[in-house]
């Protein structure tokens, strides 16, 4: 299903609640409004029964997807819409974000540490997002379908071990 391409107000997130509550929203790719639609969505959440530390998790990761596709998905193109929802699946919650950005050369990223037994001027400034989306959800997929990125993430419904 293609995203919406409806002009959206620039600082409201356009929300609209799937069955059961679970969040579903559209809104336009700039750092505003990723960091609003991050926060909806975990306020949706909060009001259910999953455990603190996944709903951190959860957080954490989406908004550093969010961010790559704000950052580098429409990067020097007019900013775009990305969608989110969320659905949960028995003990599960499936995370899914969609896109009309570039998509992601090569498909996901493996999640490698980058070299940090550097110089520290050396040091690198980034490539750690992958690292730790892929520590914090219990697994991934991606696909492109169309002119659209399709980015699935499975989160736990229960508590980590610790």
């Amino acid at each position: 299903m293609p995203l919406p391409r409806r002009r959206v107000d620039p600082m409201t997130p356009c929300a609209k609640p799937a069955t059961g509550g679970a969040p579903d929203i559209s809104f336009l790719a700039t750092p505003d409004q990723a960091r609003r639609a991050v926060m909806h969505v975990v306020a949706s959440l909060a009001d259910t029964e999953m455990a603190p530390s996944q709903l951190g998790d959860v957080e954490l990761a989406l908004a550093e997807v969010v961010n790559n596709i704000v950052e580098h998905g429409y990067a020097g193109r007019p900013s775009g819409a990305i969608r989110i929802t969320c659905e949960p699946h028995g003990d599960y919650l499936l995370v899914s974000v969609r896109d009309q950005g570039r998509c992601i050369p090569g498909g996901l990223p493996t999640g490698c540490p980058p070299d940090v037994e550097v110089p520290v001027k050396d040091l690198p400034e980034g490539g750690f997002g992958w690292m730790l989306i892929r520590t914090l959800a219990n697994s991934l997929s991606y696909s492109r379908e169309g002119d659209q990125n399709r980015l699935d993430m499975q989160f736990s419904l229960r508590d980590r071990p610790n």
